[in-house]
């Protein structure tokens, strides 16, 4: 599916913008609240007042940006691409961009967590979450990791391993189906070992997923994080990769 193509949109920044490009905006023949939004025309995208006077612009099935008379917004995420160029269209030029294909928002200089609905009023000049979730994800503790592959014999099998790439024999083993390296028991017993190994991969991927087998199946090595906000695009990072 394409990305809405949000072109034909006109950046509605407050409530005062909202109102009035609705009061002005053409009716749909035979429609007497939905009114024409995208100047393509395009009947899933429309305007239209709800609750009294608060002016809600809706992409599809979805009030994605909605504007409050006191000029507070409230923002619906929702995780597509078309739903990302529909809401940075409106809100350019306010400070806020947004990123819901990938579950999270901008607003300002720090990254609020966007999968809710989200409520922002407008403080010092600067727009305000209101209702912000948290951020969380899991980060390995180095002390716990470093005692769990030492009670596993991890580094003694590395070292195993990494002579039979050197010496070009890992390749020729004709390694075990990916289901036998699931018993993290056989790390211990050095006869089991090449059943550990996994076919046509090196030493460095044959590493990498034993270890990921040994933390999944012993989670006490990761220690939960949270956060309300994050302020960089390599914590963001971060969080994406958990």
């Amino acid at each position: 599916m394409f990305a809405y193509d949000a072109s034909g949109l006109t950046s509605l920044p407050d409530y005062t913008k909202a109102l009035a490009f609705y009061e002005r905006a053409d009716r749909w023949r035979g429609e007497p609240v939905e009114r024409v939004l995208d100047n393509s025309r395009k009947r899933y995208v429309t305007i239209r007042k709800v609750n009294g006077d608060s002016i809600a612009c809706r992409l599809h099935h979805t009030d994605v940006v909605t504007y409050h008379p006191d000029n507070s917004l409230t923002i619906k995420p929702y995780g597509s691409r078309s739903t990302d160029e529909f809401a940075s269209r409106l809100l350019s030029g306010t400070g806020i961009s947004t990123y819901f294909n990938s579950g999270y928002m901008r607003v300002g200089d720090l990254f609020f967590l966007a999968v809710r609905e989200l409520r922002l009023v407008r403080e010092n000049d600067a727009w305000v979450v209101t209702n912000p979730e948290p951020f969380t994800w899991s980060v390995i503790n180095r002390k716990v990791a470093n005692a769990l592959l030492k009670e596993y014999n991890y580094k003694a099998f590395a070292e195993w391993v990494r002579m039979l790439e050197a010496t070009d024999t890992l390749r020729s083993i004709g390694a075990p189906s990916y289901y036998a390296s699931r018993n993290m028991a056989w790390l211990e017993d050095r006869t089991r070992w090449i059943e550990l190994l996994y076919a046509d991969a090196d030493a460095a991927t044959t590493l990498k997923r034993i270890r990921d087998r040994l933390y999944t199946d012993n989670p006490q090595v990761y220690d939960r994080k949270e956060a309300m906000t994050l302020s960089t695009w390599q914590e963001i990072q971060v969080w994406k990769r958990n």
